[in-house]
């Protein structure tokens, strides 16, 4: 039996060194192709991100149908979720739920194809689906300017697609689905292209988890509230683990300074957000750390690769 599991172990090895060794050359093609032609790669960057930034949205609105957390009174609340909903479902006007087909589900396009509106009941169609493609395609051109077609641009893409709906849903639910954090703090310390050492990618991210924790344990007793987030410690340590351990103090102070940026708009402007306490029975500023530690993460990332 021993004979048979080293056998397997053996060629399954075998089976993932070739197809890792496929997967290079495909990449040094693809990379050796996208230099020669740098306007094609750019257009390609700037089309994905676009895909990437449609398929964020795609997201952020599903989600929590799918997990089941709907809004009340500013916080978020378990619901029925909604069992014929995926992330692969196709897409349908939420008016009157007739199918969406090509070419109207091009990026941005489509919306202006259809000037807005659906074509089957002329619902109107938000704006912010285009404006948010725009944008992503933006970032993702630039991020190829920066990087070039390379394994670390390709982790900026796939990292914003992950946190920039991650950031909404906190913003918006105070939640943290660990469906989308979780993946993320797997990869890095997997495969961060940030952090080369293994080892610095483990100890970045207990750090960062554990300053986290001291932190928020020290607001809540200063607050009388329970403002301990499993949700963001999970986060800051994916952040920990994607840079390393000498730049967790660098992403701790960011994520600070960012925090404080948000901090000033949404308690002016956002009193639902504030929650009683014992001690502060008026209110105590309950601010979303999650959009920050997103900024700080890419922000930082960019930052570790292009210096």
């Amino acid at each position: 039996m021993n004979d048979l599991v080293f056998v397997f172990e053996g060629r399954l090895i075998e089976a993932l060194s070739s197809t890792m060794s496929a997967a290079g050359l495909w990449t040094r093609n693809l990379e050796a192709m996208f230099a020669a032609h740098p306007w094609v790669f750019l257009t390609c960057a700037v089309f994905f991100g676009m895909c990437l930034s449609s398929f964020s949205m795609v997201i952020m609105y599903r989600l929590p149908r799918i997990i089941g957390v709907t809004i009340e009174s500013g916080y978020p609340r378990a619901a029925p979720a909604d069992k014929t909903l995926s992330m692969l479902s196709r897409s349908r006007c939420e008016g009157c739920g007739a199918p969406i087909g090509f070419p109207y589900l091009l990026p941005a396009f489509g919306w202006f194809l259809t000037l807005g509106r659906c074509r089957s009941c002329g619902a109107k169609i938000s704006g912010w689906h285009p404006l948010v493609e725009v944008i992503g395609g933006i970032l993702s051109g630039m991020a190829a300017v920066m990087l070039g077609p390379s394994m670390a641009w390709l982790w900026i893409a796939g990292l914003v697609t992950v946190l920039a709906p991650l950031a909404v849903l906190d913003w918006r639910y105070h939640w943290v689905p660990d469906e989308l954090s979780m993946p993320v703090l797997f990869l890095a310390l997997a495969a961060s292209p940030f952090a080369s050492d293994a080892q610095s990618r483990a100890y970045g991210a207990i750090l960062a988890a554990s300053m986290a924790y001291v932190f928020m344990w020290v607001y809540s007793r200063r607050r009388g509230v329970d403002l301990v987030s499993g949700g963001d410690i999970i986060l800051l340590a994916a952040g920990g683990a994607l840079v390393g351990l000498r730049e967790v103090p660098y992403l701790i102070i960011l994520t600070t300074l960012v925090l404080v940026a948000f901090y000033i708009p949404a308690v002016s402007f956002e009193k639902r957000r504030w929650m009683p306490s014992e001690e502060h029975p008026e209110f105590v500023p309950l601010v979303p750390v999650g959009p920050a530690i997103c900024v700080a993460m890419t922000v930082l990332a960019l930052f570790v690769v292009s210096s």
